[in-house]
């Protein structure tokens, strides 16, 4: 989700041609607010948590 640039359409595109993984959403959407969500939720998938029932005993 390249953000913050007036050639952000332009790097999106060239991501996406591109061979390495990427999160980006198409079109004109996009910015500081949405990447931050999407690298805290991918920070979080890779922590090991607890069994959710583990503190009701």
């Amino acid at each position: 989700m390249p953000i913050g640039f007036s050639h952000a359409p332009a790097a999106k595109r060239r991501l996406m041609r591109s061979t390495v993984p990427y999160i980006t959403i198409e079109g004109s959407l996009g910015g500081g607010l949405l990447a931050a969500v999407a690298l805290n939720a991918l920070a979080e998938s890779l922590l090991e948590k607890p069994d959710c029932h583990c503190y009701l005993k």
